[in-house]
């Protein structure tokens, strides 16, 4: 529940950046975009904490759900830093904050992956730009 919370407050200020960004005209996202996001973000969040809430995270070899947690993450990452282009040097710097989220609880070949999902999902993104 620790590690969810840290997630959940993560994503809180993600979301209070990402709005204020928007509100003061810095980025452009359309209404329906954002609002799916917001709505997807917040599902993630609730999904989560009724995994814990219920105990069904205990079923899973890894109770703390670090590496779907993780991998998330990284998805609603990538998929801001499609959208906001402009963000995008910002936003590989939290790809760092990501995977330190998983460094002590992820088996060496989990944080590889996920490192390599991160890369190989940053060079597509750089190459749709193309």
């Amino acid at each position: 529940m620790q590690r969810f919370l840290l997630s959940a407050s993560l994503y809180g200020l993600w979301a209070i950046l990402t709005c204020s960004a928007w509100l003061a005209g810095m980025i452009e996202i359309a209404m329906p975009v954002a609002l799916g996001i917001g709505a997807g973000v917040t599902a993630s969040i609730i999904g989560f904490w009724l995994m814990f809430a219920t105990g069904a995270n205990l079923r899973f070899r890894d109770p703390s759900l670090t590496l779907a947690q993780c991998a998330l993450g990284l998805i609603w990452l990538m998929l801001l830093m499609y959208i906001v282009p402009e963000w995008r040097d910002l936003l590989l710097a939290v790809f760092l904050i990501v995977l330190m989220f998983g460094t002590f609880q992820l088996r060496p070949r989990q944080f590889v992956a996920l490192s390599f999902a991160a890369f190989a999902g940053y060079v597509t993104m750089s190459g749709i730009d193309l």
